[in-house]
């Protein structure tokens, strides 16, 4: 378990380092022994696979050891005396800022194990998208360019990806930012981060560079450096209440899925086709997607808590009960690799992880941000206007409606459904000149938006997939 740590500012001292032999990885650890001089302390190491930095920190980018004017004591040679750990912000910034953490014996004296705060320990060199990272000018870990792409894919475009990882050049990480104590191996460890961003824009991040901290009885330093990936790390602990969900249309990594003419379709984007997943469907209430993996909520026939979650067999071609919901629950979405089920009658969540799609594991919802999306679009009644991003886009009246909803958006049109007498009718808002109104027709009963597909189900069940 991680001891997350808060932290105030101080003064620097001087101390003494030492580095032992420590295996990380696949294999030992080369190491070498300084008193003074912190320039050469460096622990080479392999690592099997790339870490994410959520292994470690816990919302790394908003850090509560980020803050300048926090401490925590802590004992880290397990002498019986607390060491104190202090944050000093410095006025440079980078990626997650600059908070360096210090680290004073019960004396007041620094134990220090960098040289100059104010430069960065870490640096990349770079080949032609191939990287090796050094601490103190000393190599301890490499990528090849397909590692350093799969890392690059999970935010940006394979070809922004190219036009970044060509040349030679070499780069410095940025100044520490935050820290954790950690308790795994049974022995304090203090962590300390280092946000890299390689060779791409700022918001997209190669990762972190890492210096693992153990404190000997002596007061000197064993240290490791470690370079993990930023990855999931940055949505990681996030769950996306959005704004707008459809009930009959849901949208995933691996398509898009409806429900028409009794039938759970899915549409290929790529090839721009629909096929037909299954017919043995009972009416749901909703559904969700994750992956390719569908979730349905459905109606038990239970008296108490009669809506429950199954799973879609894809062997056997049925939706299969899952779960059962501690509290009695109307909607579902995924966000992520997690579930997430709107409580009835409160704005409450259960949530689950489904990263093991199967056997989805309760999460405690206090542990997540939890983010709920603001509509770009609102009907407002009062003034009986349709505002789109903060600005008048059209006038509720002339649609001559006893009520008028918001059914979706993108980034060319609006969509509404204004209802006269019971009856509902769709309109297309375009963006850029807002007269442009379209009627999609009389026989239309539901939409659903997405970003550049646009469904619509008639009245006799069919859909129709416009681009």
């Amino acid at each position: 378990m991680l001891k997350q740590i808060r932290t105030v500012t101080a003064l620097s001292l001087i101390a003494l380092v030492c580095i032992n032999t420590v295996g990380c990885g696949a294999n030992s650890v080369n190491t070498s022994i300084v008193d003074d001089d912190l320039s050469n302390v460096v622990s080479k190491s392999s690592i099997f696979s790339i870490k994410d930095i959520s292994e470690y920190f816990f919302d790394p980018h908003e850090h509560k050891s980020m803050k300048d004017g926090y401490t925590e004591k802590y004992d880290l040679n397990g002498d019986g005396k607390e060491e104190t750990i202090t944050i000093e912000q410095l006025p440079c910034n980078g990626g997650d800022g600059a908070y360096y953490p210090h680290v004073y014996n019960s004396e007041g004296v620094e134990i220090a194990y960098q040289d100059d705060i104010e430069e960065s320990p870490f640096k990349e060199k770079w080949d032609n998208g191939n990287v090796e990272f050094y601490y103190n000018d000393e190599k301890f870990y490499s990528l090849d360019k397909a590692e350093v792409k799969s890392i690059y894919l999970e935010s940006a475009t394979e070809e922004e990806i190219d036009k970044n990882l060509s040349g030679n050049q070499e780069r410095e990480a940025d100044l520490a930012s935050g820290f954790v104590v950690s308790e795994n191996d049974g022995k304090p460890e203090l962590i300390v981060k280092y946000y890299t961003e390689g060779v791409m824009p700022h918001v997209v991040s190669l990762g972190y560079c890492l210096l693992h901290l153990k404190l000997n009885n002596d007061e000197k330093w064993e240290i490791t450096p470690e370079f993990v990936r930023d990855g999931k790390s940055n949505t990681d602990a996030q769950v996306i209440i959005p704004a707008l969900d459809y009930y009959w249309a849901k949208e995933d990594t691996t398509g898009i899925y409806y429900f028409a003419d009794k039938k759970l379709y899915k549409y290929d984007t790529k090839n721009a086709a629909s096929t037909v997943v299954t017919e043995n469907i009972i009416d749901p209430y909703d559904f969700a997607v994750y992956d390719g993996t569908i979730y349905s909520l459905q109606n038990s026939g239970e008296e108490s808590n009669p809506l429950k979650l199954y799973i879609y067999d894809k062997h056997t071609g049925s939706f299969e009960e899952l779960l059962t919901f501690e509290n009695q629950v109307h909607a579902i979405h995924t966000s992520g690799h997690y579930l997430i089920a709107k409580v009835e009658g409160s704005d409450k969540y259960e949530i689950y992880d489904i990263t093991v799609p199967d056997s989805p594991q309760k999460v405690d919802a206090n542990d997540l941000d939890i983010i709920k999306e603001t509509p770009l679009v609102k009907a407002d009644d009062a003034n009986e206007n349709i505002i789109y991003a903060g600005q008048i886009i059209a006038d509720i009246n002339q649609f001559d409606a006893d009520s008028l909803e918001v059914w979706g958006w993108n980034d060319k049109y609006v969509f509404v459904n204004a209802i006269i007498q019971g009856q509902d009718t769709f309109y297309q808002i375009e963006l850029d000149e807002p007269e442009n109104v379209v009627d999609l027709g009389d026989d239309i009963s539901k939409i659903a938006v997405f970003e550049d597909l646009l469904l619509l189900r008639n009245d006799d069940g069919s859909v129709e997939v416009v681009k």
